[in-house]
């Protein structure tokens, strides 16, 4: 029997959707046009998610894997209820269906006559949706008659230190889940008789919210944002005032945005868009420049946060940089010289940068990075990686100086950065380029997925591709520090108009 109500059929990852908003939900199951779009740090993470409860399965001797070759969700059922009846020892990836409900679990082992469920995250703490993931999974179990006895959620310990091979009972941490589960049977209920009420009409009104942009752009962003005004309070960026809560009580544009509830960095963003102003510091400016010295050196790094430690001595999500590019600067009057390197995926090249690094680096040059919180800690793990050069890592260290700060600060802030001062916005909104939209990689998230794919590939035209793409993109954010400070130098310089 097909259910008219759940078209598609109601899924673990589509009921999460739906508690979070009912309207994508309402897109999702209606396969609205904006439901083609997919990014590639969506693959990436599903992909590492699926790497990750393959660790956890090894815990599990003697399990039956459920072959995902059967596109089929009824011959995976059928293949489930198999499994089921045959009583194995632990099942990975069964598929079970109560009525329009479906859902796929990572782990069930037997026990006794009835199951233990475990669901697998590759997270490093226990998060609050997890609770209601789990729960929709016992909700459908018990419909489709599986008796569960214990539900627990596994996740990454990230206190585990990797020493020799991985260990993958030290990598997880357990956590019994089930009194909070069966406590939440009668909200997953009326979450599911809500979602059927709500997607016999049209669909639901928009809700504008973190949901639209956290933890990144929903595909239907613009279909629920196009009454959304230009210069809107929206576009707020930073601590102060709740934009959302403001935008609700319906002061929609910056204009009308009552300055008093604004923090200072607000009130900059607000007034230059709508005066369409710029913010020019030049003596806070200087002193930034003076506080500077040759050779100058622009160092940008990118790195791996992967939950399972690639090598020895490794903890989970610890950041990893694989590669690098530099530009050096030795006098006022010379010209670029530029250094990169890639590290080969398999291999640990943290050893290798440092010693590359010491040698191109001139001794107490000046090193300016962009974020150099971040930056700063990368520089801490490659003196961790070859400790008979960490007084020389620290002596860098010092001198490391952050581009950010004139824009952090807002020495310097143009109404084209909408409140941002992110190195690409910065560098768009200083010299009119749009270099980045025009690369295949445009930020770091992207930069570490590739690398991820680069370790996966087998494809040597793919590799090739990947690297070059790789190479381009860690370039030119070098490159952007080089253009961003001499827009800097030359504002200053000019003293009138910017």
């Amino acid at each position: 029997m097909v259910d008219t109500i759940f078209p598609l059929q109601l899924s673990k990852s589509l009921f999460m959707r739906g508690i979070v908003c009912r309207r994508a939900l309402y897109f999702l199951l209606r396969n609205h046009e904006s439901n083609k779009k997919h990014t590639a740090s969506r693959s990436y993470l599903a992909e590492i998610s699926a790497e990750v409860e393959l660790l956890a399965r090894k815990l599990f001797p003697s399990g039956v894997t459920i072959n995902v070759k059967n596109t089929e969700s009824k011959e995976q059922i059928d293949e489930t209820a198999d499994c089921i009846i045959r009583k194995v020892p632990a099942l990975f990836g069964g598929r079970f269906r109560s009525g329009e409900l479906c859902v796929r679990t990572d782990i069930l082992k037997k026990a006794g006559d009835s199951w233990e469920l475990f669901e697998v995250k590759s997270a490093s703490s226990l998060k609050k949706a997890y609770f209601e993931d789990a729960a929709y999974q016992y909700y459908v179990l018990r419909g489709a008659g599986i008796a569960v006895e214990k539900v627990s959620v596994m996740h990454i310990d990230s206190t585990y230190v990797r020493d020799g091979s991985l260990s993958p009972e030290s990598l997880f941490r357990i956590h019994d889940v089930t009194e909070a589960v069966r406590e939440r049977q009668p909200l997953i209920a009326q979450e599911i008789g809500e979602m059927r009420r709500i997607l016999k009409g049209n669909p639901p009104e928009a809700v504008i919210g973190k949901k639209c942009t956290e933890p990144e752009n929903c595909e239907f962003k613009d279909c629920c944002w196009h009454d959304v005004p230009m210069d809107s309070i929206l576009d707020l960026r930073g601590e102060g005032v709740d934009k959302y809560r403001l935008y609700k009580m319906g002061i929609r544009s910056m204009a009308d945005a009552p300055r008093r509830l604004l923090s200072d960095f607000q009130r900059i963003q607000a007034d230059a868009a709508v005066r369409r102003s710029n913010v020019v510091d030049r003596p806070k400016l200087k002193q930034f420049l003076q506080s500077l010295w040759h050779p100058l050196c622009f160092l940008d790094f990118e790195i791996m946060q992967h939950p399972v430690p690639l090598f020895e001595g490794m903890r989970p999500y610890q950041q990893m940089p694989f590669q690098y590019s530099l530009h050096l600067v030795n006098r006022r009057d010379s010209g670029l010289i530029h250094y990169e390197y890639l590290a080969d995926p398999g291999i640990d090249g943290r050893r290798i940068i440092a010693e590359k690094l010491l040698s191109e680096i001139p001794e107490d040059a000046c090193i300016i990075v962009y974020n150099a919180m971040s930056e700063l800690l990368i520089l801490r793990e490659l003196a961790a990686a070859a400790p008979e050069l960490a007084s020389k890592f620290n002596r860098m260290a010092d001198n490391v100086r952050d581009l950010m700060t004139p824009f952090r600060e807002r020495y310097l802030y143009k109404s084209k950065m909408m409140g941002s001062f992110s190195l690409k916005t910065v560098f768009r909104a200083l010299t009119g380029k749009n270099c980045y939209e025009k690369m295949a990689i445009t930020s770091g998230a992207m930069a570490m997925a590739a690398y991820f794919r680069l370790s996966r590939s087998d494809d040597p035209r793919g590799r090739e591709s990947i690297v070059s793409n790789l190479r381009q993109y860690c370039k030119l954010d070098s490159l952007a520090m080089v253009m961003i400070l001499d827009r800097i130098e030359q504002l200053v310089n000019e003293g009138g108009s910017s």
